[in-house]
């Protein structure tokens, strides 16, 4: 077998062998899907909803934790959440306490089950962080005061007179509830007026956010959606309303505009199921107040683009295949080398 052929088949074998070892390293990377999510329990924003997936899956006897984290570094277990590569879990602060606004950094941790230790391990496999200028906007939609908040309020009073109107049973009842809802889309503080500040707020956050935030743009972009199918609901409603307050006899005219106006308020206030997934409100082309709510809290969500992924199998795997990935490339030069001056070598025997 010649010099040339032996190199040939040498460099072949390297570069394979460094190939295999390459992707051998970058599967041990292991990236999650999905969210950490803040919903309402008993409170606002008391409970956190973990679902994520594509986790590097553990040995027997270990298991990832959640743990929400605040700025003075104090840790909260949100529970065991398996070993992969499904995590999932609910955790409800026992106090009512506003997980959103107290615990900016989300961590998942690897435990043994039998350590007996209530404290995390200090393994961090995933973590999230919210950064403060989202938090600084999730603040003007969020709590008591909130637009996002007062907007829900608003829209389940309006709904909640649209049923009294359904249930009156005389003329009079009915035009009295459909002044109240007017009273409630329209008067200062209703729900246009939230629904309106709402959407300026979600479009500051939008044209304020980083580059790189996608998620948060998006979202953003979905509750300003919702807040104008919101608006949009609330003027039909308002046109029904006004018709039962004109209408001079309890007739099946005002019958209908009656229960035009339950449905528009209850689609302002749940939004529409237009995907037919039997779940109401759970897109921006969906959206009410309610969605316009929980997508405000999702601004908040802890994503795992931030974090070290576990190590699983050999510690030294990464190091051995950069190792073979060195000496491939000096094994490709040297044998270029050999080949150059071989080659040199006989065309000076042939001159």
């Amino acid at each position: 077998m010649s010099i040339r052929r032996k190199l040939s088949i040498s460099v072949a074998f390297v570069l394979v062998l460094t190939l295999i070892m390459s992707l051998s390293a970058s599967a041990q990377q292991s990236a999650l899907g999905g969210a950490a999510q803040f919903r309402d329990a008993n409170a606002q924003s008391d409970s956190l909803v973990v679902r994520f997936t594509g986790a590097a899956e553990l040995a027997l006897g270990s298991t990832y934790e959640g743990w929400v984290v605040d700025d003075l570094d104090n840790k909260v277990s949100t529970g065991q959440l398996g070993r992969g590569p499904w995590l999932n879990g609910t955790y409800v602060d026992p106090n009512g306490a506003d997980l959103l606004a107290q615990y900016p950094t989300f961590l998942i941790t690897i435990e043994d089950l039998n350590d007996g230790d209530p404290a995390p391990s200090g393994v961090v496999a995933y973590g999230g962080i919210n950064r403060g200028w989202v938090l600084s906007h999730i603040a003007n939609l969020l709590g008591d005061s909130g637009t996002a908040t007062q907007l829900r309020a608003q829209s389940a009073a309006a709904a909640a007179s649209a049923q009294t109107a359904a249930c009156a049973a005389t003329l009079e009842a009915k035009q009295a509830a459909a002044q109240a809802v007017i009273d409630t889309l329209d008067s200062a503080g209703g729900v246009v007026d939230f629904a309106n500040q709402v959407a300026a707020d979600a479009s500051a956050i939008t044209s304020s956010a980083p580059s790189n935030m996608l998620v948060v743009q998006a979202t953003a972009d979905e509750i300003v959606q919702s807040a104008g199918r919101v608006i949009g609901f609330a003027d039909r409603a308002r046109t029904a309303a006004e018709l039962i307050k004109a209408a001079p006899a309890d007739d099946l005219a005002v019958a209908k505009e009656v229960d035009n106006l339950v449905a528009l308020t209850t689609r302002m206030l749940n939004g529409t199921d237009e995907n037919a997934n039997g779940a109401a409100g759970d897109a921006g082309i969906e959206g009410g107040a309610v969605t316009t709510y929980t997508k405000a809290q999702d601004l908040g969500q802890f994503r795992p683009g931030v974090g070290v992924p576990p190590k699983t199998g050999d510690a030294m795997l990464p190091v051995f295949a950069l190792i073979t990935l060195v000496v491939g490339m000096a094994v490709v030069v040297a044998g270029g080398f050999l080949v150059l001056r071989n080659r040199r070598t006989v065309l000076a025997t042939a001159s």
